[in-house]
């Protein structure tokens, strides 16, 4: 980082501000971070790892009208990429626009099914609305990929839908697997 805070002081180089845009991503420094990456994108770099860092510190800064905008020209050349769907629906999330959210992971999640993190935040959108048994299912179609947390939504998805034995079993597993997890 040093080193790179040297040379690109006054830098007019996008692919040096993009680097050390990432490396301050790295290094947990998002403000400085938005800075280089901005200037990067604004002296024509375009690699897309950097757009999405942009967008995503702009989220958690919560400049979610430049992210969505962000995001938006990302989406235009990703085919059937799930990953701009799944980052609009957390922008409506960070708005409290709760069934656009949800709209927007289901489309996620039917694109790839067998995506955890897609699965587990569609599944918590159900949850929400108490639609356990729904939530379950996406889930378990996701169960190979599950985070920790999905997994532990899953347990209390088969509790709450009436499969308590599974949801035990599930919960045994996961003790034995990070025996200092809060579980219940």
């Amino acid at each position: 980082e040093k080193y790179f805070r040297v040379a690109c002081q006054d830098s007019k180089d996008a692919q040096a501000l993009a680097l050390f845009g990432r490396t301050l991503v790295e290094t947990k420094k998002m403000d400085e971070a938005m800075v280089q990456l901005q200037k990067a994108i604004a002296l024509g770099n375009k690699d897309r790892t950097v757009q999405w860092d942009l967008a995503r510190i702009r989220i958690e800064k919560g400049d979610l009208d430049g992210a969505e905008m962000l995001i938006k020209e990302l989406a235009k050349n990703t085919g059937s990429d799930p990953e701009p769907t799944f980052w609009q629906g957390k922008i409506a999330q960070r708005r409290q626009q709760t069934a656009v959210a949800e709209d927007f992971f289901r489309l996620a999640n039917r694109t790839q099914p067998t995506v955890g993190r897609y699965a587990e935040t569609y599944a918590q959108s159900l949850r929400d609305r108490d639609d356990y048994k729904s939530a379950m299912t996406i889930l378990k179609e996701a169960e190979g990929d599950l985070s920790f947390s999905g997994l532990m939504l899953l347990g209390e998805c088969l509790s709450f839908g009436g499969e308590e034995e599974k949801a035990l079993g599930l919960y045994n597993e996961l003790s034995k697997k990070n025996p200092s997890a809060f579980l219940l």
